[in-house]
């Protein structure tokens, strides 16, 4: 190829680059078109080149578009990427400590449910007649099965409270089924649903 060849072929190139770029193409979508130009030497023939406003207006809507595009790819795979790290801590914390319950010594089950209570327990005082009670019912609020079954274990092995006299109340909204409710907790936490 002769440097003559060469140098229209260059010179239709850039004429080809520059007629796109004023049609608001962008580097990306003009190398593509014209066979790998590299952006380094388009920047360079097209530096100088203003652009109309309709030209302009279409490289920052692709570039808006681009970018929210980039943001929404970005959000998914961060998603996946927490959800594989979650998923990776509970599987590491299940084998370090799963099946506590059923191994737990009489001592670590009292830590347990005295955490659980100092962190979910109602510890209000409870006034009568003006006077603060000093014995009342422990009480734990939580939706969490695992914590509740947790905390049951701890009242009846720890603190010798007879299974007759655990009482359980459930907050039951208006779009959900009671009788459904009712038969997931009493499964949950194996008492009887009355």
């Amino acid at each position: 190829m002769s440097a003559r060849y060469g140098m229209r072929m260059a010179r239709k190139d850039r004429l080809s680059a520059l007629r796109l770029r004023l049609q608001g193409k962008s580097y990306a979508e003009i190398q593509r078109e014209l066979g790998g130009i590299p952006k380094s030497t388009l920047s360079a023939w097209l530096a100088n080149v203003v652009l109309s406003d309709r030209a302009s207006e279409r490289l920052k809507k692709r570039t808006r578009e681009g970018s929210a595009r980039g943001l929404i790819r970005r959000n998914k795979n961060q998603t996946a990427l927490a959800v594989r790290r979650s998923r990776a801590i509970e599987d590491a914390a299940r084998r370090e400590i799963g099946g506590i319950l059923e191994r737990a010594s009489t001592k670590e089950l009292l830590l347990l449910g005295v955490a659980l209570y100092w962190a979910e327990g109602y510890k209000r005082p409870i006034i009568r007649k003006g006077r603060e009670l000093t014995q009342h019912s422990v009480s734990l609020t939580n939706a969490d099965p695992q914590l509740l079954r947790t905390f049951l274990k701890f009242a009846i092995d720890v603190c010798g409270v007879a299974p007759e006299r655990v009482r359980i109340n459930v907050r039951i909204f208006q779009h959900l089924n009671q009788e459904d409710v009712l038969e997931y907790w009493a499964d949950a936490l194996s008492l009887p649903k009355d």
